[in-house]
């Protein structure tokens, strides 16, 4: 019996090269540890378009994904940075490939709880946080930033 292998797709939110640095973008409106192995599937597979057969391995750019979370756990951290590392060892396999999940609902409530020091640390995860049209142009307000603003003013835009 033949057996068809239906191989799974995945939409890009956003890739970016910046320099040595090829950066994966993803924004997650539900989290689950499902999400969390399929992105990280879809990391690997994005960093092996790099290598082309029968040329020099790519040993220099950095990769790097960014998970944008929201409906994460209340205990899951503001920002997690994973690495292949060998605890054991105290080795990291590869500097070069960074996997980094951000709640950016955490970020979100730093603005609500008027903690205004983290979130000047941090302005643009704070602002993807905050989903009210209204607390967003108080946040453009007093961050004063053209960035913010900016963005802030192309987001009403697309609503």
């Amino acid at each position: 019996m033949l057996v068809e292998k239906k191989e799974r797709y995945k939409r890009v939110d956003l890739l970016l090269e910046a320099g040595k640095r090829k950066i994966n973008l993803e924004l997650n409106s539900t989290y689950s540890e499902a999400d969390k192995i399929r992105n990280m599937n879809y990391y690997f597979s994005f960093c092996s378009q790099y290598t082309i057969a029968g040329e020099k391995y790519d040993i220099e750019s950095e990769f790097i994904h960014i998970s944008l979370n929201y409906n994460v756990r209340k205990d899951t951290p503001l920002i997690k940075c994973y690495t292949i590392y060998d605890k054991s060892h105290e080795e990291e396999l590869d500097p070069r490939f960074k996997y980094y999940e951000i709640n950016v609902e955490k970020f979100a409530k730093l603005w609500y709880d008027n903690d205004i020091e983290s979130v000047m640390k941090a302005p643009i995860l704070t602002m993807i946080g905050i989903k009210d049209e209204e607390e967003l142009e108080k946040y453009s307000k007093k961050m004063n930033n053209a960035i913010i603003k900016e963005s802030v003013d192309n987001l009403k835009k697309i609503k």
